[in-house]
């Protein structure tokens, strides 16, 4: 079966790797909802792929780091996917990384939390979309048991995805900044 890949889903799908690159916040947020073979475009599963072990491996967003991340690894591509890997992280460079040079704060010119918003939501469609045809193969090839399984197996993602909330004391963020103590007392003796 042939599916278009629609403009408007590279571009949010690119935003969202963007996001993932540049932004530890981003890259946090949607860390429990990426697997490199929902997205679409070979770049982004590429990259995605890159992205999760750099994350696995220091626990933040790889940045600038993502070009040594690409000279590692570009004798391993195929032939033409290095090509467009190298032209995607040129565009990147010119747009954004010289913004966190200069700034030395971080991703400015990116909104993290709508491309977070943006990224859950695509992500949902695309883990949805990727039971349908999985369902629908099954079907096709005369297995409802295997199909059922498949649905039930994937069920939990889709909600993950949806809905998600943490526990603040399971959060060692959230504690520590509870008993923080602020830089200028509300009461002092």
């Amino acid at each position: 079966m042939l599916r278009r890949i629609h403009k408007s889903d590279r571009d949010v799908e690119k935003r969202i790797l963007t996001g993932l690159i540049i932004s530890d916040k981003v890259l946090n947020n949607l860390i429990p909802y990426i697997q490199p073979e929902i997205f679409e475009l070979e770049v982004s599963k590429q990259v995605i792929r890159w992205i999760l072990d750099y994350h696995d491996k220091y626990k933040i967003a790889p940045k600038k780091h993502i070009r040594d991340l690409y000279e590692t690894e570009k004798g391993k591509l195929k032939q033409g996917l290095d090509t467009e890997i190298e032209l995607y992280l040129a565009k990147l460079s010119e747009e954004y990384l010289t913004e966190i040079d200069q700034n030395a704060v971080g991703p400015d010119g990116i909104n993290e939390d709508y491309i977070i918003d943006k990224g859950k939501e695509y992500l949902k469609i695309r883990h949805l979309r990727r039971v349908a045809e999985g369902i629908n193969s099954l079907l096709d090839l005369g297995k409802p048991e295997e199909a059922e399984k498949f649905h039930e197996a994937n069920k939990k993602v889709i909600r993950d995805v949806t809905y998600r909330w943490t526990k603040p004391f399971d959060d060692p963020q959230f504690i520590n900044s509870v008993f923080e103590e602020a830089e200028t007392p509300l009461f002092r003796l």
